[in-house]
């Protein structure tokens, strides 16, 4: 089999190394390449404590089947977590709602769920924006939520808020 490329993530992180592994690797392959030795070991903790997902998947890295049964791909991006799950609480006007998504679901993906549950309608929805709660940061809507969640936090906030827009 030829080698695809992969992505890798660390939680709490938004920087990526880009690493070539064969698709019937498995995870033990994938702890032991040297591009991911080296981020776990950044990450200051055991290899059997990290939880691999691809992509947005919502269920880990399954440990003696090849990559390629959990969704890696040519491309595909590796979260390496300490998280199962991340709780997720958006804040809008008075309410708040609370939900769990995968290490790499991508904030996109958070605010769509968020627009739903608050019924706003798609056109009010284009012009709000979630920013991390309590500041005005404003993540990518590309970020997966592993970046933004440190040490062995499983937890992220947000506000809904209108994006600012000039009109002349």
């Amino acid at each position: 089999m030829e080698p695809i490329t992969l992505f890798v993530h660390r939680q709490g992180a938004h920087d990526l190394a880009e690493i070539a592994i064969h698709t019937d690797a498995t995870r033990a392959d994938l702890l032991d390449h040297p591009g991911v030795a080296a981020i776990i070991e950044a990450m200051d903790v055991d290899a059997d404590a990290v939880t691999i997902f691809i992509d947005e998947h919502e269920t880990p890295v399954t440990p003696h089947l090849p990559l390629h049964y959990s969704g890696a791909r040519h491309g595909s991006r590796v979260h390496l977590t300490h998280c199962h799950k991340i709780e997720v609480e958006v804040f809008f006007q008075h309410r708040s709602a609370c939900r769990l998504f995968a290490p790499g679901a991508k904030v996109r993906r958070v605010k769509d769920w968020a627009a739903q549950e608050f019924g706003l309608a798609k056109n009010d929805a284009i012009e709000h924006v979630l920013e991390t709660h309590d500041s005005t940061d404003r993540p990518n809507p590309a970020t997966p939520l592993s970046a933004l969640v440190h040490d062995h936090h499983c937890k992220a906030a947000f506000d809904l808020v209108p994006d600012k827009r000039v009109e002349g």
